[in-house]
Protein backbone atom coordinates (compact mmCIF):
# COMPACT_ATOMS: atom_id res chain seq x y z
CA UNK A 1 0.00 0.00 0.00
CA UNK A 2 2.86 2.35 0.83
CA UNK A 3 4.45 1.70 -2.55
CA UNK A 4 1.19 2.48 -4.37
CA UNK A 5 0.80 5.72 -2.43
CA UNK A 6 4.43 6.69 -3.13
CA UNK A 7 4.01 5.87 -6.84
CA UNK A 8 0.79 7.90 -7.04
CA UNK A 9 2.41 10.85 -5.24
CA UNK A 10 5.41 10.71 -7.61
CA UNK A 11 3.17 10.68 -10.71
CA UNK A 12 1.16 13.63 -9.43
CA UNK A 13 4.27 15.71 -8.75
CA UNK A 14 5.75 14.88 -12.14
CA UNK A 15 2.63 16.08 -13.93
CA UNK A 16 2.22 19.30 -11.98
CA UNK A 17 3.52 22.63 -13.29
CA UNK A 18 5.10 25.35 -11.21
CA UNK A 19 4.19 28.97 -11.74
CA UNK A 20 6.40 30.84 -14.13
CA UNK A 21 7.77 33.75 -12.09
CA UNK A 22 9.09 36.73 -14.00
CA UNK A 23 10.85 39.80 -12.70
CA UNK A 24 11.42 43.25 -14.07
CA UNK A 25 13.97 45.78 -12.88
CA UNK A 26 12.44 49.17 -12.05
CA UNK A 27 14.65 51.87 -13.51
CA UNK A 28 12.71 55.08 -12.78
CA UNK A 29 14.84 56.74 -10.09
CA UNK A 30 11.90 58.61 -8.50
CA UNK A 31 9.93 55.37 -8.08
CA UNK A 32 12.95 53.57 -6.60
CA UNK A 33 13.60 56.45 -4.17
CA UNK A 34 9.97 56.50 -3.07
CA UNK A 35 9.75 52.74 -2.52
CA UNK A 36 12.95 52.56 -0.49
CA UNK A 37 11.90 55.51 1.70
CA UNK A 38 8.57 53.97 2.85
CA UNK A 39 8.78 53.27 6.57
CA UNK A 40 5.15 52.49 7.43
CA UNK A 41 2.01 51.34 5.63
CA UNK A 42 -1.63 51.29 6.80
CA UNK A 43 -4.93 50.51 5.11
CA UNK A 44 -8.29 51.95 6.17
CA UNK A 45 -11.56 50.69 4.75
CA UNK A 46 -14.64 52.84 5.11
CA UNK A 47 -18.22 52.46 3.93
CA UNK A 48 -17.51 53.73 0.40
CA UNK A 49 -13.75 54.46 0.35
CA UNK A 50 -10.54 52.50 0.59
CA UNK A 51 -7.51 54.51 1.78
CA UNK A 52 -3.91 53.28 1.76
CA UNK A 53 -1.44 55.45 3.68
CA UNK A 54 2.32 55.29 3.20
CA UNK A 55 4.72 57.12 5.51
CA UNK A 56 7.74 58.15 3.46
CA UNK A 57 11.04 59.40 4.89
CA UNK A 58 12.58 62.53 3.36
CA UNK A 59 16.10 61.56 4.43
CA UNK A 60 18.40 62.36 7.33
CA UNK A 61 18.72 66.04 8.18
CA UNK A 62 15.78 67.03 6.00
CA UNK A 63 13.87 68.62 8.91
CA UNK A 64 16.33 71.55 8.71
CA UNK A 65 16.73 71.85 12.48
CA UNK A 66 20.12 73.32 13.46
CA UNK A 67 22.67 70.79 14.74
CA UNK A 68 20.25 67.91 14.20
CA UNK A 69 19.92 64.93 11.90
CA UNK A 70 16.16 64.90 12.45
CA UNK A 71 14.15 63.21 9.72
CA UNK A 72 10.95 64.64 8.26
CA UNK A 73 8.21 62.50 6.75
CA UNK A 74 5.47 62.85 4.15
CA UNK A 75 2.24 60.90 4.11
CA UNK A 76 1.13 59.54 0.74
CA UNK A 77 -2.62 58.89 0.61
CA UNK A 78 -4.04 56.58 -2.07
CA UNK A 79 -7.82 57.01 -2.11
CA UNK A 80 -10.19 54.79 -4.11
CA UNK A 81 -13.94 54.19 -4.21
CA UNK A 82 -15.31 50.68 -3.93
CA UNK A 83 -16.17 49.89 -7.52
CA UNK A 84 -15.28 47.47 -10.29
CA UNK A 85 -13.22 50.23 -11.95
CA UNK A 86 -12.34 52.49 -9.03
CA UNK A 87 -11.54 56.16 -9.46
CA UNK A 88 -8.21 56.43 -7.62
CA UNK A 89 -6.34 59.54 -6.53
CA UNK A 90 -2.92 59.91 -4.87
CA UNK A 91 -1.97 62.80 -2.56
CA UNK A 92 1.27 63.68 -0.77
CA UNK A 93 1.02 65.66 2.49
CA UNK A 94 3.91 66.98 4.55
CA UNK A 95 6.62 67.37 5.67
CA UNK A 96 6.03 66.44 9.33
CA UNK A 97 8.46 65.65 12.16
CA UNK A 98 7.59 62.37 13.96
CA UNK A 99 4.00 62.20 12.66
CA UNK A 100 1.37 59.73 13.79
CA UNK A 101 -2.24 59.29 12.77
CA UNK A 102 -4.05 59.73 16.07
CA UNK A 103 -7.66 59.42 14.93
CA UNK A 104 -9.83 58.57 11.93
CA UNK A 105 -13.54 59.05 11.33
CA UNK A 106 -15.60 57.54 8.50
CA UNK A 107 -18.65 59.57 7.46
CA UNK A 108 -19.53 57.46 4.42
CA UNK A 109 -18.45 59.86 1.67
CA UNK A 110 -15.15 60.75 3.34
CA UNK A 111 -12.65 59.49 5.89
CA UNK A 112 -11.11 62.18 8.11
CA UNK A 113 -7.64 61.70 9.58
CA UNK A 114 -6.02 63.64 12.42
CA UNK A 115 -2.23 63.78 12.12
Amino acid sequence: MKKVFLLLFTLITLNSFAQSVKYKIITQSESVRLLESISNFEVFTGKQLHVSIFRSSNGSGNAKLPESDEVSYNFIFCVAHFDENPDSKVFSVGPFINPIISNKADSGDSIDFII
